[in-house]
């Protein structure tokens, strides 16, 4: 007789603050000498002592480790056991982190209107209280017109914790919703914006509530950042930012440092200070770092965002 193959497709159904859950399958090849059961064993990282979790081999293909330290990374093995001796082990790629049960998180605080220009409005909000114990991968964001208060998604997964809404209609009034998402999906409730939008007629402004009157003159400012992308070779993308500055600011986008002049392969678009750099069916070699600089009379402001361009399948 000999020992069977390794244990195949070793999984984790579950971590809580002190236990992880394995799962995997029977071995391939069992031969002569059957199969006794299965040893499960760990090792935090960085040591390489292995520990046994059971003493007697457990002969279903699933177990739990218990009594683990909160916070540790620790890898997992199992190996099939027969009169022969042990398999080779089955090892999980990935340390398993031993942390509190991740929920959803709360809901995003002081959800604010904070600037209204042409038809766009500037939302911004503050991280909830409680993240689910997990992290934060995006902000699902919506506007309703406070006519018929019905929801329309604006952003999926807007990393930032504020965004600048585009293409608002003249003559409505809008609230802003934000919902928070990680790993288990979006928060239960949102928050909701405490002041409104009001996208007035051309020619009407309403002065930002921070402005002095007498002094309308400001500096450029980047009110809703450039972020770094990732796109796939052959699909068009657009880098977005947003900028404030009065005299209206001169716009320049720069790859790795040098400006883009008129160029075939790039559109950009100025709308009512939101800044849209179209790169029409981007190559491997448009990856780089990317800048806007926005200059006037009173000084500069700075975005920039790194374009990662990923090989498409099927070239």
């Amino acid at each position: 007789p000999a020992p069977t193959s390794e244990p195949l497709h070793l999984i984790v159904e579950d971590v809580t603050d002190t236990t992880t859950t394995l799962k995997w399958r029977p071995p391939n090849r069992i031969g002569a000498g059957g199969i006794d059961g299965y040893l499960v064993e760990y090792c935090l990282e960085g040591s390489d002592e292995w520990v046994s979790a059971n003493t007697e081999p457990v002969e279903r293909c699933g177990f739990t480790v218990k009594n683990l330290p909160t916070g540790a990374r620790i890898l997992f093995r199992v190996v099939g056991v027969n009169i022969a001796g042990r398999s080779e082990p089955a090892t999980l790629a990935q340390p398993v982190t031993i942390r509190e049960i991740a929920e959803k998180a709360g809901p995003p605080i002081n959800v604010m209107v904070k600037e209204v220009w042409g038809t766009n409005a500037l939302v911004e909000w503050q991280a909830p209280k409680d993240d689910g114990n997990s992290e934060i991968t995006g902000y699902f964001v919506q506007k309703a017109d406070k006519k018929t208060m019905e929801w329309f998604n604006v952003y999926e997964r807007n990393r930032h914790t504020s965004c600048t809404v585009s293409d608002l209609i003249v003559g409505n009034e809008y609230y802003f919703r934000v919902y928070t998402e990680n790993i288990c999906g979006l928060s239960d409730s949102p928050g909701v914006s405490k002041n409104t939008a009001r996208i007035l007629k051309t020619g009407i402004t309403l002065k930002p509530f921070e402005y002095k009157e007498h002094d309308f003159r400001m500096a450029p400012k980047f009110l809703t950042p450039l972020i770094d992308r990732v796109v796939v070779a052959g699909y068009s993308a657009a880098l977005n930012c947003a900028v404030r500055g009065h005299p209206k600011p001169k716009v320049v986008w720069m790859k790795n440092k040098m400006e883009i002049r008129e160029d075939p392969k790039f559109l950009m678009n100025n709308y009512q200070g939101v800044l849209t750099l179209n790169i029409r069916r981007p190559s491997p070699f448009d990856a780089g770092t990317y800048t806007c600089l926005a200059v006037n009379e009173l000084g500069e402001a700075l975005a920039e965002c790194k374009l990662e361009v990923r090989g498409s399948t099927g070239h």
